[in-house]
This record gives structure tokens, sequence and C-alpha cells, in this order.
């Protein structure tokens, strides 16, 4: 900041602020010489501090967009098969995300186990032929521990939607018409499971690996109370960081 004033000599006993729209003044009360009270006016380059300001909200803005990206780029992306009653296919995505994580060293051996807390939000579906068609979205949350080689195990429980489509459904009209309709339910679904995993050996070390996992799905509402399926999930694990 530059700032222009008056060549006269200005005794700081005592200093006042003042401004006006753009204009600020500066108020010199020197008692012990003069008595006299002056008002002084100061000049700013105000296109310097504007645009020192413009630039530094985007700048922010960028620097704050791009932690916020990185912190939503998940550890490691899953593809698995997921067989409804293990027959009917299915696709299905993972995405896990680290909350916290620890090593713990078995006592009396220099081994040492990598343990964590994932949370892993996950989409998919199902096609049941004849039956239905599904649709799901459930949040996971799982412990998994790992070990030097490789091999990791899991085990966990999720909470979400499931969305199911019936197939060849009709219904009758008050004439006597018969036309078909869409038809489907929505339900809460609850879900748990374990996981058993390894990564795969390479010369260089891949961070890739094949993991399966069967789990118990439980829909809610439904006559009486609720349906459970059998799921089994095969699939590739590919680490992003």
């Amino acid at each position: 900041m530059e700032m222009k004033y008056r060549k006269e000599s200005i005794s700081l006993n005592s200093l006042f602020l003042y401004h006006e729209g753009n204009q600020v003044f500066i108020k010199n009360c020197d008692r012990v010489k003069t008595g006299k009270m002056t008002w002084l006016p100061v000049k700013f380059r105000w296109i310097g501090l504007a645009i020192a300001k413009y630039c530094y909200i985007p700048i922010c803005m960028l620097m704050s967009s791009y932690g916020f990206c990185q912190s939503l780029v998940p550890k490691s992306i899953s593809v698995s098969y997921i067989g409804e009653m293990v027959t009917h296919p299915g696709l299905k995505l993972s995405f896990d995300y680290t909350l916290t994580e620890w090593e713990k060293t078995r006592k009396g051996s220099e081994k040492q186990i990598n343990k964590s807390l994932v949370l892993s939000p996950t989409v998919g579906f199902y096609y049941h032929r004849r039956y239905q068609t599904g649709l799901m979205a459930i949040p996971e949350i799982k412990i998994r521990r790992q070990n030097q080689k490789g091999g990791y195990f899991e085990l966990g429980a999720g909470l979400g939607y499931l969305r199911t489509f019936v197939p060849n459904t009709f219904e009758v009209g008050p004439t006597g018409e018969v036309s078909k309709v869409h038809a489907g339910h929505h339900y809460w679904a609850k879900n748990i499971f374990f996981t058993i995993g390894r990564e795969l050996k390479s010369k260089n070390r891949s961070p890739i690996g094949m993991f399966i996992k069967p789990q118990f799905l439980y829909a809610t509402p439904n006559f009486p109370k609720g349906v459970g399926y059998f799921m089994l999930e095969i699939g590739l694990n590919l680490k992003l960081k």
C-alpha cells in the first residue's frame, strides 16, 4: 500500500482516523506546540487493493475445491459380480474410504498386522428372471485386518435402500379390461457380511486384489415382516492411493 501525505512534521501525541466514502483523513492534535487540530487527507492505491481482493477470493476457492476433491478420492474401488441366491447375476461397485487405521505387532514376533475402519458406499443391481430386478445403494462400515503377505479379512454391516421391479404384472379395470402395469417395491435394506481377500503378487507390487464376500441381506417392510436374500460377491479391488 502506498500512501501520499503533506510534507509537514506531525506529532503523534494523539492521532485519529476518519473516512468518508473512499477518502480517509488523519486528525493530528499537536497541543504541545501549537494547540491546533488539523485533518490531513490520505490517498491510497485503491485499484491495487481491489485487484488483490478479487484475486484472493478465487484463489482461496480453487485451493479449497482442490482439497475437497482430494478428500473425495477413495482409497480403492471394487468391481464385483454379485449373485442373488448365488446364481441370479448382478454387478456391484464399492468405494473404500479409510476412516482410521493402526498397526499391531504380535507378541514374540516381528510380524505386523494392519487394521483399519473403512466406510464403503456401494451401488449395484441384480436380475432374477421372471421374478424381479433389484437396484440398491447401501453404505457399509467394516473393520479390515491385513497381514504383511497381502491377505486380508473384513467384517461389517450396511444400511441402505433397495428398489425392486416386478415383471409381467397386470391389472383388471372396472369394465373387465386387462392391462399391463409397472410394479415394484421400496425397501430398507440391511446386510451383514465378511470378506476374504488377497492382493495379487507381482514383481512390481500390484495394487489389484481378489476377494470373495458372502452376505445376508434383509429387506423391510414385506409380508409378514421382511424378506431375506443370500448374496455372494466375487470381485477385484483396485487401489488408488
